[in-house]
């Protein structure tokens, strides 16, 4: 890999063990990119470009505590709150405001427990992007679900679950904070 600006090797050590790739490939582009016995399809695979900008611009994000889920995300990540209350991480992807860490089995087989995925807040005043895995953040707590309208009434949302043995959640609009879309997830990351 061509390196436009050095990296030291401790940088190097963090973006191998977040996205599970061998050395050679990362400082050479030759190889195999994956290290044997990965699981390719229970993440999202970087590119050679992706990971060249996470060494050249970083891309830090915080990581909400698990504890603050139960609070509004809003409250969490709003002004006054300081981000040295929270682990910072590399982004895979630029454009992530935060990261927090899923819990529970409800959006399996895609999302498994204790991933962590990024997020950037939606403007639903503007659109809500129908069909699309979003975190919603509600008075009930923060929660990862696809989201649908509810036929004929445009006050209420349908938040459905991947795994089949969760039914469907009618939401009132008026209950939700905030929308925050799926922008990458992943089982491995890097702290500061």
């Amino acid at each position: 890999m061509k390196r436009e600006r050095a990296c030291g090797d401790g940088i190097m050590n963090k973006i191998l063990l977040s996205f599970d790739i061998r050395k050679d490939w990362l400082l050479t582009g030759e190889g195999e990119m994956l290290k044997p016995n990965f699981k390719v399809d229970e993440i999202e695979i970087p590119t050679k470009e992706e990971l060249k900008q996470v060494l050249v611009k970083g891309y830090w994000v915080p990581l909400i505590p698990t504890e603050a889920l139960a609070n509004s995300l809003a409250e969490y990540i709003g002004p006054g709150v300081r981000r040295t209350d929270c682990q910072n991480i590399i982004s895979p992807v630029p454009g992530a405001e935060f990261a927090i860490t899923i819990s529970g089995d409800s959006m399996e087989p895609k999302f498994h427990d204790g991933m962590v995925v990024f997020l950037k807040k939606i403007n639903d005043a503007a659109f809500i992007p129908w069909g699309n895995t979003l975190v919603l953040d509600t008075e009930n707590g923060a929660f990862i679900k696809d989201v649908f309208p509810v036929k004929d009434n445009e006050s209420l949302i349908e938040a459905r679950s991947l795994n089949t043995i969760y039914p469907p959640l009618i939401i009132p609009k008026s209950s939700i904070y905030g929308m925050y879309r799926v922008l990458n997830a992943t089982k491995f990351f890097t702290t500061m």
